[in-house]
């Protein structure tokens, strides 16, 4: 996401400077990947209206312009642009105008025609590739206008490399809040009267949620986990629109966020605590394999940084990464579940959870398979213990013990037979599948890092 800091900073205006602003957001989640200026270093240029053209008497490319750039008498200007014509506002270097890549404008003849200076092209005054002509303003533009301020080139251009569940800050104001919850500066949006709805053609729609079904429950149903539900209705709706629209939905995938909370005190008996939403996995579609790292089709939410955890909680991550093989085989790959396992540091934290996806898996859709199972794991004293998927009570965790999440994995789509053999060698050369996996789940033979041809195709006539 590029976009200008003058224009952010009508929305959101901290008291800060350029660099200050680029730390603040790439330590509040949303990293700068360049901030280059708006235009290169150049001064003397001004707005320049071309008031009459006359034919060059020696040089039948060039021409004489008159230029009005806001003093007492218009300069004469010799110009070889294709597009000069009278009435044409443009770029006008002035005698001891100083352009990018240190070319001073000076007063010179040109086959015999003096030349009060230079019009100019975005190329020249290094804002664009463009050298086809001259840079065509504005006709509002008062001539004489210095161009730096008519064309606010004193700016800075941010890029920002922006997460797939950052989708707000994809828009100027997405990042202005941003920018205004991480400064405390006062959010200037602007007012955009609501547009009527003038179209009278409205259907209303029905739902029927019986008391005591799944979506309507009545005591003493439980309901602590009620955030699930809407993921399971979501998976539901998708799975039964799948014989119908096939192109056009997704097989199941790591089934809804994961909550894990902690809490405790540290060695100075200060109090410490965090809740993580945890998402990551999408089943295959039609046409495309499963996506890993990214929020829930349902949701817009981000895993925490590592980095941030371990800097304000005593907590170690030992690992955060994708799970090979846990993708739901097929034409199209399900995503790959990810793994995250924690150490306490403290003497002792509670842990509370809520996961979901193992008794059933992630499906596949057209003969996909299904994807992994989630699973959770403690380990005190050396002894691994299995965790229900929503315990709903406080675990108590002492030093040095463990607890690993792996969430499940994306349902594939379509017969993994039929997936290209060069796919699955890419996801092999990847860590995403193993040589194993590629033969027995995908009838693809794998040897000295290419596909074996003959042996792939034997295996899969086998079949």
């Amino acid at each position: 996401m590029k976009f200008s800091e003058h224009w952010l900073r009508t929305l959101c205006n901290p008291p800060i400077d350029s660099n200050a602003l680029c730390d603040k957001l790439t330590m509040g989640g949303l990293e700068v990947e360049e901030a280059r200026p708006a235009a290169p270093p150049f001064s003397g240029v001004v707005v320049g209206r071309i008031d009459s053209i006359a034919p060059h008497p020696d040089a039948e490319r060039l021409r004489v312009c008159s230029v009005d750039v806001g003093a007492a008498a218009p300069l004469q200007i010799v110009c070889g642009a294709p597009n000069a014509a009278a009435g044409m506002l443009a770029p006008c270097a002035l005698e001891g105008a100083v352009l990018p890549g240190n070319f001073a404008i000076k007063r010179a003849k040109m086959r015999g025609v003096e030349s009060h200076g230079m019009l100019c092209s975005a190329k020249e005054l290094g804002i664009d590739d463009d050298a086809s002509g001259l840079l065509a303003l504005d006709a509002s533009l008062k001539p004489g206008t210095p161009l730096r301020d008519a064309l606010a080139l004193d700016d800075s251009l941010i890029t920002l490399k922006i997460t797939p569940n950052r989708a707000d800050c994809l828009s100027l104001a997405g990042i202005a809040r941003d920018v205004s919850a991480l400064t405390g500066t006062p959010l200037s949006l602007p007012i955009v009267a609501a547009t009527p709805v003038a179209f009278d053609g409205v259907r209303a729609v029905r739902i029927e949620a019986p008391a005591g079904t799944v979506v309507n429950p009545v005591l003493p149903a439980a309901c602590g986990a009620r955030g699930v539900i809407g993921y399971r209705v979501y998976d539901a709706i998708m799975g039964a629109l799948a014989p119908l629209v096939p192109d056009r939905v997704l097989a199941a995938g790591e089934g809804g966020p994961t909550l894990i909370a902690w809490g405790g005190y540290d060695e100075a008996r200060r109090p410490f605590g965090t809740t993580e939403v945890l998402v990551g996995t999408w089943g295959a579609r039609l046409t495309r394999d499963g996506l890993e790292g990214v929020s829930n089709p349902l949701a817009n939410l981000g895993n925490q940084p590592i980095e941030l955890i371990e800097a304000d909680l005593p907590l170690k991550v030992e690992r955060y990464g994708v799970v090979p093989d846990s993708g739901g085989a097929g034409r199209q790959r399900g995503g790959l579940a990810f793994v995250r396992e924690y150490r306490v540091l403290a003497r002792r934290a509670t842990l509370t959870i809520r996961t979901d996806r193992r008794d059933h898996p992630p499906y596949g859709l057209e003969g996909g398979e299904a994807g992994a199972p989630s699973s959770n794991v403690v380990v005190s004293d050396g002894v691994a213990r299995e965790l229900p998927t929503m315990p709903m009570e406080a675990l108590t965790l002492e030093e040095g013990d463990t607890f690993t999440h792996v969430s499940a994995g994306g349902g594939g789509f379509g017969p993994p037979f039929e997936r290209d053999p060069a796919a699955v060698l890419a996801d092999v050369l990847d860590g995403k599948v193993s040589v194993a996996a590629a033969r027995d789940r995908y009838g693809v033979v794998i040897a000295r890092g290419s596909v074996d041809v003959k042996a792939t195709a034997s295996v899969r006539e086998a079949r």
